[in-house]
Order: C-alpha cells, then sequence, then structure tokens
C-alpha cells in the first residue's frame, strides 16, 4: 500500500492504493479516500467522514491527533470504528461578546436585567448580545450563538429559530 497525493484547485487531497497486475499491466486500486492533506508530514488529513484524523500507512488505522484529542471529546459514532469530531465547534470568537458582557456587569446594568422575569434567562442574555453586536435577521442567532464566547457565558440558551 501507498499514499498517492494530487492537487486539484490549489487543494492537496490523498487516497491510499494498491497496485494491481492485469494483462500485465500494473492499474491502482483505491483502498481508501483520504480526503484533504492538512499536514503532510504528519500524516494528517480531513474528509466529511470522519473530521480531522491521522493515518498510519504501516498499521493502516485511523487516530484522533494528539492535539485534537485535548481540545474537544472524541464521539464514537456507533455504525463504525471511527471517530467524528466537529472540529468547527473548536472556532470561538472571544472578544466582542466577553467585553459586553463585562461592560453590563461593570456599568451594574446586569442586575437590571436579571430583575426581568423571563422563561429562560440564558437565552433572553444571549439575544441582547446578539443584537447589540450584530447587524443580522433573528434567523442566523443560533448560528452566531455556536461561534461565539457567549455559548460559554450562558450555556443553557436556546436560540433556535422556533423559540425565538
Amino acid at each position: 500500500m501507498f499514499i498517492v497525493y494530487k492537487r486539484q484547485n490549489g487543494t492537496n487531497y490523498a487516497r491510499v492504493c494498491i497496485s494491481q497486475w492485469k494483462n500485465g499491466t500494473s492499474r491502482q486500486k483505491t483502498v481508501h479516500n483520504l480526503g484533504r492533506v492538512i499536514d503532510k508530514d504528519k500524516h494528517i488529513f480531513k474528509n466529511r467522514e470522519r473530521g480531522l484524523f491521522t493515518y498510519d500507512l504501516e498499521t493502516d488505522t485511523f487516530d484522533t491527533p494528539d492535539w485534537l484529542s485535548d481540545l474537544a471529546e472524541p464521539k464514537p459514532n456507533p455504525d463504525s470504528n471511527l471517530v467524528k469530531i466537529p472540529s468547527e465547534k473548536l472556532i470561538v470568537n472571544f472578544g466582542d461578546a466577553w467585553f459586553l458582557s463585562r461592560f453590563l456587569e461593570i456599568e451594574g446594568l446586569d442586575h437590571v436585567l436579571k430583575s426581568i422575569d423571563c422563561a429562560n434567562a440564558d437565552s433572553f442574555f444571549s439575544m441582547i448580545l446578539y443584537y447589540v453586536l450584530e447587524h443580522r435577521s433573528n434567523t442566523y442567532a443560533e448560528d452566531w450563538y455556536q461561534s461565539s464566547y457567549c455559548r460559554y457565558l450562558f450555556p443553557e440558551a436556546d436560540l433556535s429559530s422556533q423559540n425565538l
């Protein structure tokens, strides 16, 4: 087995192949599609099926990179022995939501907002931050919440469009 690298539209892709002889000619047969090459030297790849992973050619095994397993708890896929980690959720915009919530806290406005009775205070505070920081419609509130530090400040918030 060997790894074949191919550059397509400015992006490197890899696949694991074996050579097969048929009628005196050698042909490559793809065993695994590794997907996009993240780090060629460390054998780190990314594809839709496995997410971000490493591949060991000698043992023909897939694994999670060491530094990634420290950041997120891997979720096992019950259908196979693959590990799928939503790496996009690891990226968080820290500054704006933290700054605004800290400002409201220092100015004492958070006590005023907490005195308002509502079903879910985390959703209420998250929406206040969203309205101040964003100019988009409410349909994008949950996307903003998932990529913002606000999800750590107010973990019980539910910003799905049906609940807004």
